[in-house]
């Protein structure tokens, strides 16, 4: 959850319960997909470095470009592809799941006060709150206006938006 400072002395303290739980409950759904990108990352660039080193220190089959193929820049730039092209695929589901776990908080702490505490965030009209369409931590974030609309219909917004 990113809040800017200036939001200390405005929202009280009941206010933060359900922007923090939300928050809480999107990290405990994204951290072991973290892990798992790294994983894979790591095992595409293993399947690429070892049998490239093993042809080059093994055989001559590389010849002088053994050299190059070697560099430990290839796997770091195929392991970091990878985990972006994993993060364009999660990032649709971590966009929903964030709804979700706003419908989940709003179901303990109360819809009205979740409501009320987005419609006060909105109404405050600070210009980066608004404009969310911008990539952060790996996923589009839903907007405060996405997020009230989702409580509103109880969970009825499917869509989301590349």
């Amino acid at each position: 959850m990113i809040l800017a400072r200036r939001m200390q002395g405005i929202l009280a303290p009941e206010e933060w319960k359900p922007l923090i739980g939300s928050t809480l409950l999107v990290r405990s759904w994204v951290r072991p997909r973290i892990i798992k990108s790294l994983l894979v990352g790591i095992m595409v660039a293993l399947a690429y470095y070892v049998p490239v080193l093993l042809l080059a220190f093994g055989t001559s089959v590389l010849g002088s470009a053994g050299i190059y193929l070697t560099s430990p820049i290839f796997p770091l730039v195929i392991g970091l592809l990878t985990l972006v092209v994993f993060g364009r695929v999660y990032s649709p589901e971590a966009h929903k799941e964030a709804l979700r776990a706003d419908l989940q908080v709003a179901g303990l702490v109360g819809r009205n006060v979740f409501l009320t505490t987005l419609r006060k965030i909105d109404s405050m009209g600070f210009k980066d709150v608004e404009k969310l369409n911008r990539k952060s931590s790996m996923f589009k974030q839903p907007s405060i206006q996405e997020r009230i609309q989702n409580l509103q219909s109880g969970g009825m917004i499917a869509s989301v938006p590349q």
